[in-house]
């Protein structure tokens, strides 16, 4: 768990302490439905494509804003129809905070994967309670593949200007379909943890919780 602890940490850029409140016209969760009006859609492509993370506690099924962040959902459906995130587990569990995923394998070996890709953050859509969202290294456009899902509202980690590389924020991507998948997310972060050698903190999975696989339903 060492090792998979010291590689968890590194990619995934901190909350900024203080940030200052946006300027920028934002919406919550509850106006999604008004959301849905930036990037055209290509024919035969869902505006809302639909994803089913399956876990051994349940399943979460996402649905993806592709108008709000369409070069990251392009990415993720790549990464999820390829059969990179099966069997991947789960590298920071938080409860009640986050849970993060989608870099290393069964064995805690991380995976290589296609070069990173524009930051969305500045795309109106919020890291609050049940969005899925992208992890990503200090510079703002370093998101590949990994992910993490928000338990609660997290405004620290949301677009706040591109004056510094920590104003960007992390782009959030879609969220989750019902209360049911919620609710596995919830159980999930009840798994047993342990110290993360790198950061100090209780987020380490003691034993590897896998994602077994991501299917898409709705592309």
């Amino acid at each position: 768990m060492a090792i998979l602890a010291a590689c968890g940490a590194s990619s995934e850029a901190a909350p900024a302490a203080g940030v200052a409140a946006s300027t920028a016209t934002k919406k919550g969760p509850g106006t999604w439905g008004d959301l849905w009006k930036d990037a055209p859609i290509e024919a035969g492509k869902s505006e809302r494509p639909v994803v089913r993370f399956v876990t051994d506690l349940g399943v979460v099924t996402v649905e993806l804003a592709r108008r709000k962040a369409p070069a990251t959902v392009s990415n993720f459906l790549t990464y999820a129809k390829s059969g990179f995130y099966d069997g991947t587990r789960l590298h920071r569990v938080e409860a009640g905070v986050r849970i993060d995923g989608g870099r290393f394998d069964a064995a805690g070996k991380e995976r290589p994967t296609r070069g990173p890709i524009r930051n969305e953050a500045d795309n109106g859509l919020l890291n609050v309670r049940g969005t899925i969202a992208m992890a990503r290294k200090a510079e703002p456009h370093s998101a590949t593949a990994a992910w993490y899902f928000n338990l609660v509202d997290q405004p620290t980690l949301d677009f706040h200007g591109t004056s510094r590389p920590e104003d960007w924020g992390h782009c959030v991507f879609g969220k989750v379909a019902d209360t049911e998948s919620l609710a596995v997310l919830e159980k999930i972060a009840g798994i047993p943890v342990e110290t993360d050698t790198l950061t100090g903190r209780p987020t380490a999975p003691k034993t590897p919780f896998l994602v077994k696989a991501v299917e898409v339903v709705a592309e």
